[in-house]
């Protein structure tokens, strides 16, 4: 039941226009990493940025302004931002009032999953530390991840870099 309730949002979300508020609970969905990973599927972005915060994390409060900024100047090019917050369910109205804050209309998810089974799900190589970043293709491969914070200069220098049509390997400089 959780699946079409999920899309129906994610339909709505995207029909929806600027001027379209979602409510608080279309605004914060808690969601399992499967539920995450379902909606990453379905969104049909060419490149999603899915990116691990919590309102208690200096650097994730830091760089969420320049990951607003990315997906608003790159939407137009195929780039969605997805925000997960790992905040505790019980923080819910400190998160939405951060969300609503920075301007957030999109939907957010908060992890409702225990912390290994959830990390695991989305990359091997996450030790759980925030915020953390995977960046998915078209046909939802992970083609980059990183733990610590970026800048809105590096991730578009990146995200132009997988536009053109070159995705870097660690042999790259």
């Amino acid at each position: 039941m959780r699946y079409p309730f999920l899309l129906l949002l994610l339909v709505l979300a995207a029909c929806s226009t600027p001027d379209d508020v979602l409510s608080p609970d279309e605004l914060l969905v808690e969601a399992d990493a499967q539920t995450i990973l379902t909606a990453i599927e379905a969104n049909p972005a060419d490149f999603k940025v899915v990116n691990f915060w919590a309102t208690w994390c200096g650097p994730c409060v830091k760089e969420f302004p320049d990951l607003m900024a990315v997906d608003s100047l790159m939407a137009d090019r195929g780039v969605d931002v997805i925000f997960v917050s790992a905040d505790f369910p019980e923080e819910r109205p400190a998160i939405l009032e951060f969300l609503q804050r920075h301007g957030v209309n999109e939907v957010t998810f908060l992890k409702d999953e225990a912390d290994d089974p959830f990390i695991s799900s989305f990359s091997d190589d996450w030790t759980g530390s925030l915020p953390a970043t995977l960046v998915y293709n078209a046909d939802d491969e992970v083609i980059a991840f990183w733990e610590g914070s970026t800048t809105r200069e590096a991730l578009i220098e990146m995200l132009d870099t997988f536009i053109a049509g070159h995705t870097p390997t660690t042999n790259d400089s």
